[in-house]
């Protein structure tokens, strides 16, 4: 069994409003660099908000039948059930989540980033929690940039700003699946290289409605 992954790294952050929770894996990112390093070999990928680079199919199925790979989706449940029992915990600090629920990873793929290679804007729908972990961040691979929901207030008085994360081998980001976000282009020499992923909470006393 895989060990709860969430410590003194874990961090609810606010970036203008937007809740996101950073952690680290404890599987080896260098594992990880390999596994998607191989992949690439092995399929011409698809186009999606990749620009440049690759991009895999869906990874899920594999990853659950490969022993280490099932570790880190482990690992991501449950630091997907902390980002929400730290979430609600914000407005209901003396319990967080008051119901039971369920966590189910819904999709993964891999990213392999060269230099000028970056990820269109886009969101995810379909999913309520969205996620990133990086295998690979090498020097000026860019930043994730997240997009706040504006108001009229905002754009009147152009105080607007697209707070960014700068990633690092073995950082895992989550974030709110509705949240509009982006990978800025790799401006170094080595090959960024991180996967992204989706999940569905589902409260368990609410007969199996699946929403936030």
């Amino acid at each position: 069994m895989a060990r709860d992954p969430a410590g003194e790294s874990d961090e609810l952050l606010r970036l203008s409003w937007i809740p996101m929770y950073r952690s680290r894996l404890t599987v080896d990112p260098g594992f990880l660099a390999e596994y998607a390093t191989r992949r690439q070999v092995e399929s011409t990928g698809v186009e999606l908000s990749n620009r440049g680079g690759w991009q895999s199919p869906d990874l899920l199925t594999d990853f659950a039948r490969d022993a280490k790979c099932r570790q880190v989706l482990d690992e991501l449940e449950a630091l997907i059930r902390r980002f929400v029992e730290a979430y609600k915990g914000v407005d209901r600090p003396e319990g967080g989540v008051s119901a039971p629920f369920d966590l189910e990873i819904g999709n993964l793929w891999a990213n392999l980033n060269g230099p000028g290679d970056w990820n269109a804007g886009h969101h995810h729908p379909g999913a309520h929690i969205s996620g990133v972990f990086y295998a690979q961040a090498p020097e000026d691979c860019g930043e994730l940039v997240v997009r706040p929901p504006y108001t009229f207030l905002d754009v009147v008085l152009d105080v607007v700003t697209q707070p960014s994360v700068q990633p690092e081998a073995g950082m895992v980001l989550l974030f709110p699946s509705d949240v509009y976000h982006y990978m800025e282009p790799n401006r170094g020499t080595g090959t960024r290289i991180s996967y992204a992923f989706n999940a569905r909470y589902r409260p368990r006393s609410l007969g199996g409605r699946t929403f936030l």
